[in-house]
């Protein structure tokens, strides 16, 4: 009898668009408008999918653990703190590209 992991889908997916989205930042041409847009949309997508993660994680799985064990999730829940942080700079950054980037500041994004 197989066991079916519930979470094994949504970090799944979650790997796959963070996957295609640092892929697509670290080959695109960044003067072309396109492409710019392309990847601006696939990130908004991904932000969208982590938020709602994190949501569905603080709000529902962490506190079904802290219901079994008493502070079980406060690292998960410290950790994700820290990542909204860092997820709304670089938000911030694709926000704020656009077809003037420098060459350098590409590489750096």
């Amino acid at each position: 009898m197989s066991h079916f992991k519930i979470y094994s889908a949504p970090h799944k997916g979650l790997r796959n668009i963070l996957s295609k989205f640092v892929n697509m930042a670290g080959c695109i041409d960044y003067k072309n408008e396109t492409s710019l847009q392309m990847l601006k949309s696939l990130g908004r997508e991904m932000f969208m999918l982590l938020d709602n993660h994190a949501y569905t994680e603080n709000n529902f799985t962490l506190q079904n653990l802290d219901f079994k064990v008493s502070g079980a999730s406060q690292h998960d829940r410290e950790e994700h703190i820290k990542i909204a942080k860092l997820q709304r700079n670089l938000e911030t950054l694709l926000d704020g590209l656009n077809t003037l980037i420098s060459n350098d500041e590409a590489h750096l994004f």
